[in-house]
């Protein structure tokens, strides 16, 4: 047996984990959230570090999504040398390149598992959905579930939402009527609560991101899931900009018009 491939095991329940974890204890803001999560990535590059180290070499394919990530991390670490206060601009620089490296980490283990992954996000961004939808929303805010921003919480089911909504369609593609109900449901628990939150950045994002997905991920796709998938989008922009009255309607904003 390859001597590297004994940890794989190991590496994927990590990730697993992780990703799990990840959105709980305030989005992962809290100090006992930040400790177990930083530690938990740093020893899972560890681990796929000395499993490549053992096997000969780690290969990795990445595409255009590579340098646009590095791009993004070398903006903030130029931002990071032009502040003032140092200590709390590296601690939102260090988020950034946490990030980073838990995509690294992705990228270094490879394609094998990605169906798990996936199952693990959906899993936990149906978790998060139910307890948006379910946690009384504190005065004058909108629903947060276990976040402590709301908006924060609607970016995070934005993208758990595109990524059951490609289990579902996955499922179809196999046949698995069952599983395609249950990533559906999943799906549109996560924009529900998007919807309830109306938080009009990650609406905005998801109706972009979804008809770029739509465009590229089902373009060969039958004519009607095309068409069911831009109805779809179709009917949550209409309800989520019903959403977003409606959270105008219930709740004092005085910056309402200078924010997006």
């Amino acid at each position: 047996m390859d001597p590297g491939r004994q940890l794989r095991p190991a590496c994927e329940w990590l990730l697993l984990l992780l990703l799990v974890f990840l959105p709980w204890l305030e989005g992962g803001g809290t100090p006992l959230a930040l400790f177990v999560t930083h530690t938990a990535l740093l020893l899972l590059l560890g681990m796929i570090l000395q499993g490549g180290r053992r096997s000969g070499a780690i290969v990795m394919n990445v595409g255009w999504e590579a340098p646009a990530g590095l791009a993004i991390v070398l903006v903030c670490v130029i931002s990071f040398l032009g502040v003032d206060y140092f200590f709390g601009a590296f601690l939102s620089l260090w988020n950034v390149i946490v990030a980073a490296l838990l995509a690294l980490a992705l990228v270094m283990m490879g394609p094998d598992g990605w169906r798990w992954r996936a199952f693990a996000v959906a899993a936990a961004g149906a978790g998060q959905a139910v307890a948006a939808l379910m946690i009384p929303a504190p005065p004058n805010l909108t629903p947060m579930g276990t976040f402590a921003n709301a908006n924060q919480l609607a970016a995070y089911l934005g993208v758990c939402a595109l990524v059951t909504a490609g289990l579902a369609l996955d499922a179809w593609r196999r046949g698995a009527r069952l599983r395609f109900v249950i990533f559906t449901m999943a799906a549109a628990l996560d924009l529900a609560a998007i919807i309830r939150a109306g938080a009009r950045g990650a609406l905005a994002a998801v109706l972009l991101s979804g008809a770029l997905w739509i465009a590229v991920s089902a373009h060969n796709a039958s004519r009607r899931v095309r068409f069911g998938l831009w109805g779809a989008l179709v009917v949550l922009a209409v309800v989520g900009a019903a959403g977003v009255a409606a959270r105008f309607e219930r709740l004092s904003d005085p910056y309402r018009f200078d924010r997006v």
